[in-house]
This record gives structure tokens, C-alpha cells and sequence, in this order.
């Protein structure tokens, strides 16, 4: 099945968080990235089509978050701001328990600004408590949170910051990759998100229904 095509299919519940319209504020340098085993700065191998599930590790515990039962880190395909084939790194969250009949919905969480280098890349940094308290709520509803870090951070070439045409690839791509996880997820899933990842997903929400079409 076409992976792009499978997504047409998803019931998206589009929740755009709160969008800050503010110039980014300087935070403290981040700590060495801790790359959970998947270093894809310098990522050369082939491209499959947008939303191929690429590598899929166990995220260090020090990175996840007190609510979920499992943690990966995944680096799938993707596409850039010049619309040529790229990659992206991301997070993925599993809910304790037992899924519900058909599988747990997702939670495609857009981060807010975290800074331009390969070091800030979000997927390996410890989150803040604040995002630990929110994801965390999300996880004890039932979701599966999905969360990129967006072309650019922790992948080769640069973050376009703020491109919302690349940045919805990016997220739209990390939900098809997480459907091509062993994990039973349901065909439902929302956006949510804060600062830059509130404008994030709002344009995901824009260009869901034709960036999740076509063969792939």
C-alpha cells in the first residue's frame, strides 16, 4: 500500500494549539545531543518515498517523558523546502496499558522554537517540565504522541525556520513513518502545539489532506 495514499485515508481531528506571535527569546546553549544509538547528521543512504519508516531505536530514557510506557526515536523520509527528498529524526511516545480496539489515536505534537544547530534537536535533549506535564496528559488520554523534530535538526542540511510548506511535511511524514511502526495505532489523529509549532500546526492542518496523497 502506497504509504502516502494511506494516510488520505486518516480521520484527522485537527487541533492547532496556541500560535505566539513573538521573535524567538536567546535560551541557554542545550547539553550535548544524546543520539539514543541514531546519529543522522550525516545521513547519505537512499531516500524512500516521503513518510518511509527509516530506522526506529529505543529513545534513552533520560529523553522521554514520566507518562509513557515506551519511547523511540525514528528517522524517516521526508520532503525539504526546495520540495527534494530529505529526512527528519522524530520522537514517538507510546501510552501504557493495552491499546483499544482499533489502536490508539495519535497526537502529532509540533515543538516550539528550540534554536537553529544540531545540538537543540529536540529528539535529543531532555524535555523541559513543561513539556513533560503536557505530553504526559496526552499520553494518559490514550494517545500515541508523535512528535518531529523537523527537517533540518539533527539531519543534514538546515532548518528552515518558520517554512510552514517544509515544516508540514515534516510533520505530516513522522505520522505515516509511526503507522509503519509494529504498533497498533487507529487511523485518528490531531495536531497540537505552541509557539512555532502552533503556526506548525496550523499549517499541517492546511496541507494534510494533499501532502497525505499520492503513491509513495
Amino acid at each position: 500500500m502506497a504509504q502516502r495514499a494511506y494516510l488520505s485515508r486518516l480521520t484527522a481531528a485537527f487541533m492547532a494549539g496556541l500560535m505566539l506571535v513573538a521573535a524567538p527569546i536567546p535560551t541557554a546553549s542545550a547539553a550535548a545531543p544524546n543520539w539514543s544509538g541514531l546519529d543522522a547528521r550525516a545521513f547519505a543512504g537512499r531516500v524512500p518515498a516521503p513518510g518511509g519508516l527509516i530506522r526506529t531505536v529505543p529513545l534513552n530514557p533520560e529523553l522521554s517523558v514520566a507518562g509513557a510506557a515506551r519511547a523511540y526515536r525514528i528517522l524517516y523520509s521526508t520532503t525539504d523546502q526546495h520540495n527534494s527528498p530529505a529526512v527528519s529524526t522524530g520522537v514517538v511516545f507510546v501510552p501504557p496499558g493495552e491499546a483499544p480496539p482499533g489502536g490508539w489515536p495519535v497526537i502529532a505534537w509540533a515543538h516550539g522554537t528550540v534554536g537553529l544547530g544540531d545540538d537543540c534537536t529536540p529528539s535529543a535533549q531532555p524535555r523541559s517540565a513543561r513539556d513533560n506535564e503536557y505530553l504526559s496528559h496526552w499520553l494518559s488520554e490514550g494517545y500515541v504522541v508523535v512528535g518531529s523534530d523537523y527537517t533540518g535538526l539533527g539531519t543534514p542540511g538546515l532548518m528552515s525556520y518558520l517554512n510552514s510548506v517544509a515544516t508540514a511535511h515534516a510533520i505530516i511524514d513522522s505520522v505515516i513513518a509511526a503507522h509503519h511502526m509494529n504498533l497498533p495505532l487507529s487511523p485518528k489523529w490531531a495536531l497540537v502545539g505552541q509557539s512555532q509549532g502552533g503556526a506548525a500546526a496550523v499549517a499541517s492542518a492546511r496541507w494534510a489532506n494533499e501532502f497525505s496523497k499520492g503513491s509513495g
